[in-house]
């Protein structure tokens, strides 16, 4: 641990050219543009639920923003995991978030605050560091603002500011590429612990810090690059950490796969029939506009995924093989399910539309501009449904 520790220290000392450290002065400036990112994207949510809502209130804010799976987070935060009646159900939610929530709680004194405090927090740290990281990669400045714009109009960026994990999840992976980018082995390894204690996705890095340290090859001792293979196996931890409590709680290391096929009919299937199942089997018409928009989003997005995967191979996009290659690995697990349910959200948070759409804007701002637009008209259903109330994938 104590070598570990000086590694950590070492590593937030930029090894290139003059000895920077990893937050310095100009990252405040960027901190405070994501923050001010944060209170502009909930005011949009909170316009929107004060015009569609008579009977606005901070009671209703806080039921809207813990709505869905948000109330099974702030039960887990303050009851844990348990192995009777429907708290029993909640296993299939990793412990990461809620134990931050109930961490943060204990300074706040309110669960729901934590909560929030927690996705807007993790949600704007993610900005910064993706904005960072696309610097590394090549990204003009022009092209890294869009790209954060992008993300903040494309329609999962609502959850980045309620009781849900896309916010911790967003920040985490961020700052796992950053690291990459850095080639900051010890520390994408950490943090990919953390995130695959987040999502069951978090696993995938595995591969996305593997092509890194092969492409480190070259320039490498072998005495680091054999200790940087090692970490490796810090990612796969926050995952065997809850495989473990399955165990712990419910005699059973895979109890959460149970309860997903029992409660929520979920299993794994192949995800090479799935697609091509899902693809002869689109319907274009449902009984209701809601459920219209919803099955839309899911089916489109999950289908036109692979396009946006190769585009920046063939077009050659200043998007590195690492970062496809996570794409790629978190849409064949999003493929293995049974039925596609979240699938938009789950594609969207990947990145990879929004970065490709911000290498191909290259700067231009009419192009940019059109996204936006395009963007907005996608989220805005979304929005409304989120403020009265109803299901946003």
């Amino acid at each position: 641990m104590v070598v570990i520790g000086a590694e950590i220290k070492m590593h937030f000392i930029d090894q290139v050219g003059e000895k920077k450290p990893l937050f310095y002065r100009n990252n405040v400036a960027l901190l405070g543009l994501a923050v001010l990112a944060q209170i502009l994207l909930n005011g949009v949510l909170l316009i929107f639920m004060y015009c569609t809502n008579s009977d606005f209130s901070w009671d209703l804010i806080k039921y809207r923003y813990s709505l869905w799976d948000g109330h099974h987070y702030l039960r887990l935060a303050q009851h844990g995991y348990q192995s009777f009646g429907d708290n029993a159900l909640f296993i299939v939610f990793l412990p990461l978030y809620p134990a931050l929530i109930k961490l943060v709680a204990s300074l706040t004194h309110s669960y729901f605050v934590a909560g929030w405090l927690v996705s807007n927090v993790m949600s704007a740290i993610g900005h910064v560091f993706l904005y960072k990281t696309l610097k590394i990669w090549g990204f003009t400045r022009q092209m890294r603002i869009a790209a954060i714009v992008f993300i903040l109009l494309s329609p999962p960026a609502l959850y980045f500011c309620v009781i849900y994990t896309e916010g911790l999840f967003y920040g985490l992976l961020c700052i796992v590429f950053f690291c990459l980018a850095r080639q900051e082995f010890l520390l994408a390894a950490l943090f990919g612990l953390l995130l695959s204690l987040s999502r069951q996705t978090g696993l995938v890095l595995v591969l996305s810090y593997f092509l890194v340290l092969v492409m480190a090859w070259q320039h490498l001792p072998r005495t680091a690059w054999f200790k940087n293979l090692i970490y490796t196996g810090f990612i796969p931890t926050g995952y065997l950490f809850y495989l473990m409590l399955n165990k712990s709680v419910y005699g059973d290391f895979f109890y959460y796969t149970q309860v997903l096929k029992g409660n929520w009919h979920k299993e794994m299937v192949n995800p090479f029939v799935q697609y091509w199942n899902n693809i002869i089997s689109f319907k274009w018409h449902y009984p209701s506009f809601t459920d219209q928009y919803m099955y839309f989003q899911d089916y489109l997005w999950m289908v036109i995924f692979p396009i946006f995967l190769l585009m920046p191979l063939f077009l050659k996009l200043k998007i590195p093989k690492y970062f496809l290659i996570w794409g790629a690995g978190s849409f064949l697990i999003f493929l293995s399910q049974s039925f596609w349910l979240s699938s938009a959200r789950y594609v969207w948070m990947t990145l990879v539309f929004q970065l490709v759409l911000a290498s191909l804007a290259r700067g231009n701002l009419p192009f940019t501009i059109l996204v936006m637009i395009n963007l907005i008209g996608i989220s805005f259903p979304a929005w409304y449904f989120f403020a009265i109330g109803g299901w946003v994938f």
